[in-house]
C-alpha cells in the first residue's frame, strides 16, 4: 500500500508542484511590518490588493471585475461615542455612561420616548417591534448569535436593540471590542445598545414598574470608506458561461494593539496570508496548463475578519452569475501542519464534489478524513456566504483535519501578533494542499468529470 501510494504522488505532473519556498515568499511579504497587518481601509490594505493583482497580472490572468481587477465594497467603521439616555417606567432614571455601550449607524441618534419590547432569543417568534426598541437576553451558548439577532430585529424595523447582559463584568469586555472599531457595510442600519441586566423584570424595576421607554442621543464615531475584493480570471474554453471559483480573504486586524505595546501589529501570517499565497500558486500553474473548459475565477476577499463582507458584498453583486458557478473553493488558515496530514473537507456530505475530493486524495497518496467533525466551521468562512446562496462550496486540505493542531493554533497565535512570519513556520502542508487545489480545480473545470450539480430551486 505504501509503494502504491509513493506511486501515485509521484504521477503528479511536475510542473504542477508547489514548493514550500513559493509559499514563503509570499507570506513574508504580506505578513510583513510593512503592510501592517492589512486592516481594509487603511494605505497598508492598497499595497496587498497591488501585490495581489500584479501576481496575477504576472502569472497571465485577466482582470475579473468590471472594468479591472478591482470590485468596490463599500464599508463602514463605527466606534462608541457616548450615549446620554434615561429609562422611564413609573419614574424617570438617568442610565450612567458607564452602564451603557451604544453603537449607532449614524453619527447622531435621537430616540424619543421609544417604548421597549421584550424579544426572545427564537428568530421565528417575534412580537412586532417595528419603531421599538427590541430588548434581548443575551444567553450564553445560544444558537442564534449578537449579530444574527441584532440584524433580524432591524429588518423587523425595530428603532433599536438593547442587549441584556447578565453576566456582571461582561459590559466592559463589549466595550473594549466595539472601542476597537466595528466593521459594517455601508447602509448598515439600527442602533445597537449594551447593558448590565438580569432579565427585563429587572429593568423594569430599576425604573418603578410599569410599561417602559428610553429616550435620549446617542452618539458614534463613523467613517465611510471604499475597500475591494480582487478578482481574476482564467478563461474556459467552453461556451457555457460555467465557472469554478476560488477564493481567499486578504485582509486581517491591522494595528491591534494600543500605542506603547511591545508588538503591534496582528500580522496575520497563516490567517490568511497563507491562504493568498497558495491561491496565487495555484493560479499561476492552472494559468500555464492546459486550458480549462470552464472559467476559473479568482476572488481574493475583504472583510472576512469583521464578518464576511466582502463574500457577501459578492455574492449580492457577482461577476459571474451565481448559478453558473458550480464549485466554489475557500482556502483559508491553511499553514498549520507538515505534509502528510489526511485530507478534510469542511460542509463534506452537503455537496457533489465529495467524490472528486477522495478521488484527488488518493491520487496524491493521502488519508481521507471522512468525519464531519470539520463542520463545525462551516459558518466561520467566506464559502458560507455562497453556500446560503445554493453555490457548492467547500474549504479542503489537511488543516481542518489535526483538530488538535487547529484548536493548538486557534488558541495560541490566532488573531494575535504572534501570528507572523517566521521560518519555523509549517508551510510542508500548505504545499501539498496547494498542489491538491491545482489537481481538484482542473477535474470541477472540466464538464466530463463534474457535470453541474442541480440547483435547489
Amino acid at each position: 500500500m505504501l509503494i502504491l501510494a509513493a506511486a501515485l504522488a509521484a504521477a503528479i505532473h511536475a510542473a504542477d508542484r508547489v514548493a514550500e519556498s513559493d509559499l514563503a515568499g509570499h507570506i513574508r511579504v504580506l505578513a510583513s511590518e510593512e503592510f501592517e497587518g492589512r486592516k481594509p481601509g487603511t494605505a497598508a490594505s492598497n499595497k496587498t490588493l497591488s501585490y495581489i493583482a500584479t501576481a496575477w497580472a504576472r502569472a497571465g490572468l485577466v482582470p475579473g471585475a468590471p472594468g479591472g481587477w478591482y470590485q468596490p465594497v463599500a464599508l463602514l467603521d463605527r466606534s462608541p461615542r457616548i450615549a446620554t439616555l434615561s429609562l422611564r417606567g413609573r419614574r424617570q432614571v438617568s442610565i450612567p455612561a458607564d452602564a451603557i455601550v451604544a453603537l449607532g449607524a449614524d453619527p447622531a441618534v435621537d430616540l424619543a420616548g421609544h417604548r421597549l419590547v421584550e424579544v426572545g432569543a427564537d428568530p421565528k417568534h417575534m412580537p412586532d417591534v417595528a419603531g421599538q426598541i427590541a430588548v434581548s437576553r443575551i444567553v450564553p451558548g445560544a444558537p442564534f448569535s449578537l449579530r444574527g439577532q441584532g440584524e433580524a430585529l432591524v429588518k423587523a424595523g425595530a428603532a433599536a436593540v438593547l442587549f441584556l447582559l447578565p453576566d456582571e463584568g461582561t459590559l466592559p469586555a463589549i466595550r473594549e471590542g466595539l472601542t476597537a472599531v466595528t466593521t459594517s457595510p455601508a447602509g448598515a442600519k439600527g442602533l445597537r445598545l449594551y447593558a448590565e441586566a438580569k432579565s427585563f423584570d429587572a429593568l423594569r424595576a430599576r425604573a418603578g414598574g410599569g410599561d417602559l421607554s428610553l429616550s435620549g442621543r446617542v452618539l458614534t464615531n463613523v467613517r465611510p470608506y471604499q475597500s475591494y475584493n480582487v478578482i481574476g480570471r482564467i478563461p474556459g474554453t467552453g461556451a457555457t458561461g460555467e465557472a469554478v471559483a476560488i477564493i481567499a480573504h486578504w485582509d486581517h486586524l491591522g494595528i491591534c494593539r494600543p500605542e506603547g505595546a511591545p508588538d503591534r501589529i496582528c500580522n496575520g501570517a497563516v490567517d490568511n496570508a497563507s491562504g493568498i499565497a497558495v491561491m496565487i500558486e495555484v493560479a499561476e500553474r492552472l494559468e500555464l496548463g492546459p486550458r480549462p473548459a470552464r472559467d476559473i475565477v479568482f476572488i481574493a476577499t475583504t472583510a472576512e475578519e469583521s464578518g464576511l463582507l466582502g463574500a457577501a458584498a459578492y455574492v449580492a453583486n457577482p461577476s459571474v452569475p451565481l448559478d453558473k458557478i458550480v464549485a466554489l473553493l475557500n482556502i483559508d488558515t491553511i499553514a498549520i501542519g507538515p505534509r502528510g496530514l489526511p485530507v478534510s473537507a469542511v460542509n463534506r456530505g452537503n455537496t457533489a464534489i465529495d467524490p472528486l475530493i477522495d478521488e484527488i486524495a488518493r491520487q496524491q497518496g493521502r488519508a481521507l478524513d471522512q468525519d464531519l467533525d470539520a463542520n463545525a466551521f462551516i459558518t466561520r468562512q467566506d464559502g458560507s456566504e455562497f453556500t446560503k446562496a445554493g453555490v457548492p462550496s467547500v474549504m479542503v486540505g489537511g488543516s481542518f483535519a489535526d483538530i488538535v493542531k487547529l484548536l493548538a493554533f486557534l488558541g495560541s497565535v490566532y488573531h494575535a501578533p504572534d501570528d507572523e512570519f517566521s521560518d519555523a513556520l509549517p508551510l510542508g502542508g500548505a504545499a501539498e494542499d496547494a498542489e491538491l487545489h491545482i489537481l481538484l480545480t482542473r477535474a470541477l473545470a472540466d464538464p466530463r468529470r463534474y457535470p453541474a450539480p442541480p440547483r435547489k430551486p
